[in-house]
């Protein structure tokens, strides 16, 4: 009987360190790794990991490491191996990507104020082939500043 409550103690932990992961596809991960290992080695994550929610999870995300530890059949061999890869195991929360840079905006005048006669005259320039109005009226204005 106590057995059974040890068991049943670890398996509630485990529920509340898989939650506390906070991963979206934990459920895929976790479905690939029972897929793959056997009851025997499932246990022994279990039973003997540390952080066995981690490591299920790195597991099922890392299929050919997965396929490499399933096919370890000795307990006590499968057992080392996933004490090995748990110890190299590092958990990196991603930070939010920084909020979009804000753009400047206003109501003013840019400072490259834009002169609208000149622009006219350089349209009529352009259909005539004629620039001499427009090298008139830029002379003008040098000369009244």
């Amino acid at each position: 009987m106590t057995q059974q409550k040890a068991w049943q103690s670890k398996l509630d932990s485990y529920g509340k360190a898989k939650a506390e992961l906070r991963v979206k596809d934990f459920e895929d991960a976790e479905a690939v790794a029972q897929e793959l290992f056997s009851i025997t080695q499932q246990g022994v994550v279990l039973q003997g990991a540390e952080n066995p929610a981690l490591v299920i999870y790195a597991l099922g995300k890392n299929l050919k490491k997965a396929k490499e530890l399933s096919e370890i059949t000795d307990p006590v061999k499968f057992a080392f191996a996933v004490a090995k890869l748990e110890k190299d195991l590092k958990v990196t929360n991603r930070k939010a990507a920084p909020p979009p840079e804000k753009i400047v905006s206003g109501t003013g005048r840019s400072s490259g104020a834009v002169d609208s006669t000149l622009e006219r005259l350089r349209a009529e320039a352009e259909k005539t082939g004629n620039m001499t109005k427009v090298i008139q009226y830029k002379a003008q204005k040098r000369a009244s500043k």
